[in-house]
């Protein structure tokens, strides 16, 4: 795309990102991912979907199919960090847990402190 002049966006990153993880590229999924967090120019398509929650809420969501908690967690952690009003994003994270079958109390715990809090 560069070299025909185009500027990727949100939306050929996210597309990348899971089209990477959905082959089973994890690592190159989540530095695609990253790429397109750290672009300093953001359109108006950008605002509209709201990418940060958009994007690493359905990320969580695809490590949460795999039983994949470690990388589950890595993401929703930078999620959370920049999107603490939004509750409905513990739920691919609960899902992971689930999946992998790992019993956390304080799982339970940060969800109580965030809807309570």
């Amino acid at each position: 795309m560069k070299l025909n002049g185009c500027k990727p966006n949100a939306i050929i990153y996210r597309n990348l990102a899971f089209g990477c993880m959905k082959a089973g590229l994890v690592k190159e999924a989540l530095k695609t991912l990253h790429l397109r967090m750290e672009q300093t120019a953001i359109n108006q398509q950008d605002k509209e979907i709201n990418p940060m929650v958009g994007d690493h809420s359905t990320m969580v969501e695809i490590f949460a199919e795999k039983g994949d908690v470690e990388n589950a967690e890595k993401l929703f952690q930078e999620l959370k960090a920049n999107n603490n009003k939004y509750t409905f994003v513990y739920n691919p994270l609960i899902k992971a847990y689930v999946k992998a079958k790992v019993y956390s109390p304080n799982l339970l715990r940060r969800i109580f402190l965030k809807v309570l809090g």
